[in-house]
């Protein structure tokens, strides 16, 4: 193995490190979710099969669809994970155009306003290149605290949660490779 080879691997476990890092953190409460999934699975999966072994069906049913839901919420959550990352990214590049620029800045963060997540995102972003102020500032002018969890749309327009256009903004959004950073 050459010297060239062997940095090219420090650097790329590097920037996969970092990446990871970002990842964890700009998902944190989708995280913590899939962890709760996690946990009821195998927990509602374990008294599914005590009831089983019991002869208690409809228990054994009960703890089985429970056991099942908990796998669906480790997929939704990491799937929601992953495109908060993809806009992580992307708000992390429209920073860097913008950078001097305090009304695109704030354009950019009305346009990943709409759900707890997305803001998390961007307050990654915003620390990343040191404008989280700002960002801060921006969202509690908007109103916006620690507890508004649900998306504005969904708040505002519940039947949203049954449109095509929802799902695919908060679950199928395609990867974005950054111009700028690697991480």
């Amino acid at each position: 193995m050459t010297d060239t080879a062997g940095c090219f691997i420090v650097r790329s476990s590097y920037v996969f490190f970092k990446r990871a890092v970002r990842y964890a953190d700009v998902g944190r409460l989708l995280h913590l979710v899939s962890i709760g999934g996690l946990v009821l699975f195998f927990y509602s999966g374990r008294l599914a099969l005590i009831k089983m072994g019991e002869g208690e069906m409809v228990l054994f049913w009960g703890f089985f669809y429970l056991s099942l839901y908990g796998l669906v919420l480790i997929w939704f959550s990491q799937k929601d994970a992953l495109c908060r990352f993809q806009n992580y990214k992307l708000a992390k590049d429209l920073f860097h155009e913008n950078r001097g620029n305090l009304h695109q800045i704030k354009r950019v963060c009305g346009i990943f306003s709409a759900s707890k997540c997305q803001r998390e995102a961007i307050r990654v972003a915003g620390a990343d290149l040191g404008i989280s102020t700002v960002l801060a500032d921006y969202y509690r002018e908007r109103g916006y605290r620690w507890y508004h969890l649900i998306p504005d749309r969904v708040l505002n327009h519940p039947k949203v949660l049954f449109t095509r256009q929802y799902w695919k903004r908060t679950l199928f959004v395609p990867t974005y490779r950054s111009k700028y950073f690697l991480w």
